[in-house]
């Protein structure tokens, strides 16, 4: 079980992974239509203009995604992305409307990233675009490209396919995102229920046990013996189990065992960041943290961080690299 902050954690590191993967495949995508344009449309403006977008979409997330925050960076791009489709719109308008099916996933994505209200303000914001592209194409038609209707088929065909795979990565991404905040709201007002069920003598009396606990555990770092548990804990402090379970209860922590795990986790992140990896392996890393078993060490971890041991690794190496 993870705590509500690690809860959050993951759900920003989620927020993380969407936005990565929704700019590789825009990447390739617009590569692809780049590619459609020169062979087919024959249309090397076109061609140009989508391998630009491919390019700058890749290269600013790679400037800009240690730099920012993930909210920022969603927020910028929502602004500029439907304004680069603008071109492209006007473009084929008296040839297909498909184009605007670009903007189709503006609003979701600001479901996802942001409040409710941000539906709205991008729909609008999408729809104002559009009124804007139809005004200007109806007066400056003769700019609008004129294709074969089979080449417009094909064109519109890619568009649309394209878009469905957009839309289902976001929407996979959104059950998983909005799973874990209704987890987050459940604890929330469990936590208030279980507060509800002490009086004001029990809270501070759980609260200063809590405070002893922790620092025991900071201090002298117990967790580490893999044969700790609730009784050895007991027994250090003379204070009987359902008392210690209930002022960890208190904290937010379902149990005895995910607070313990939830130290050695952090136990272990302080080693990876203060340890030279290259001289260690991962068996001297969770032993040390008081972990049996690496399949264990593994599922913790995971459950956690939201990662694998490996692959919270492979990304402090990437991070290193680039510094």
């Amino acid at each position: 079980m993870i705590n509500s902050r690690d809860r959050d954690e993951k759900i920003v590191q989620l927020k993380e992974k969407l936005a990565k993967t929704y700019v590789w495949m825009m990447t390739f995508l617009l590569l692809v239509i780049a590619i459609y344009s020169w062979l087919f449309l024959k249309n090397n403006f076109v061609g140009y203009y989508m391998l630009f977008g491919s390019i700058t979409i890749s290269v600013l997330w790679l400037f800009f995604k240690d730099k920012f925050e993930i909210h920022k960076i969603v927020k910028i791009y929502l602004i500029f992305g439907p304004l680069y489709n603008i071109l492209m719109m006007f473009l084929f308008w008296t040839n297909s409307i498909v184009s605007f099916v670009w903007l189709i996933p503006v609003p979701l994505i600001a479901y996802i990233f942001f409040s409710k209200k941000y539906i709205f303000y991008y729909s609008i914001y999408s729809v104002v675009l559009i009124v804007i592209v139809s005004i200007f194409a109806k007066n400056f038609s003769t700019y609008n490209l004129k294709l074969p209707l089979s080449i417009i088929r094909v064109g519109d065909l890619l568009l649309l396919l394209s878009n469905i795979a957009i839309i289902t990565h976001l929407l996979i991404f959104n059950d998983k995102i909005r799973k874990l905040q209704a987890v987050a709201e459940y604890k929330e007002r469990e936590k208030i229920d279980v507060l509800n069920s002490f009086d004001s003598k029990e809270i501070k009396q759980y609260s200063d046990l809590f405070d002893r606990i922790d620092d025991l555990m900071k201090t002298e770092q117990i967790f580490k013996d893999p044969n700790f548990n609730i009784s050895s804990l007991c027994t250090t402090l003379n204070v009987s189990t359902s008392y210690i379970s209930r002022a960890i209860r208190y904290k937010e922590y379902p149990n005895f065992n995910s607070y313990i795990n939830k130290l050695r986790i952090d136990y272990v992140v302080d080693l990876l960041n203060t340890t030279d990896l290259e001289k260690v392996t991962l068996l001297y890393i969770y032993t040390e943290a008081g972990y049996k078993t690496q399949s264990t060490f593994n599922r913790v971890f995971k459950e956690i961080k939201g990662v694998t041991p490996s692959e919270f690794i492979q990304k402090m190496k990437v991070v290193e690299d680039e510094k």
